[in-house]
């Protein structure tokens, strides 16, 4: 059951990056919550996550996104979503993996970790 509902709030939460709906994604995130691009920087808490969530689709523009390999694990309350990615942009491919670990709390799963990587990128 749990890895349907991961997968689920997964989707929701990335069609709602990906509709720049940043009020809703702001929901999804703990206040604890941190965001990590592995190697280059981490961000504490959903304001500043949002901030970097921001930035970096701006900076990317117009994209497509495919997630592949996607695995979910349940370990004692807390719910990982992994994968890899390939995203396409006008000029450029990137690819790498992205990890995700949910945490219930009361009735919601929020994110409390959020980390990603860029493992190659490749111009058009």
């Amino acid at each position: 059951m749990a890895a349907e509902t991961i997968k689920e709030l997964f989707e929701k939460y990335s069609k709602a990056v990906y509709a720049k709906k940043f009020d809703e994604v702001l929901g999804y995130y703990d206040d604890d919550a941190v965001l990590i691009e592995k190697g280059k920087s981490c961000h504490y808490g959903p304001k500043a996550i949002i901030e970097a969530i921001k930035a970096y689709h701006e900076k990317l523009g117009k994209t497509t996104t495919e997630n592949f390999n996607e695995k979910f694990d349940n370990n004692g309350g807390y719910y990982i979503y992994d994968c890899n990615y390939r995203t396409q942009t006008t000029n450029e491919v990137l690819v790498g993996s992205y990890n995700q670990i949910w945490k219930k709390m009361g009735d919601d799963f929020k994110i409390i970790r959020d980390e990603f990587t860029i493992d190659s990128q490749k111009a058009l």
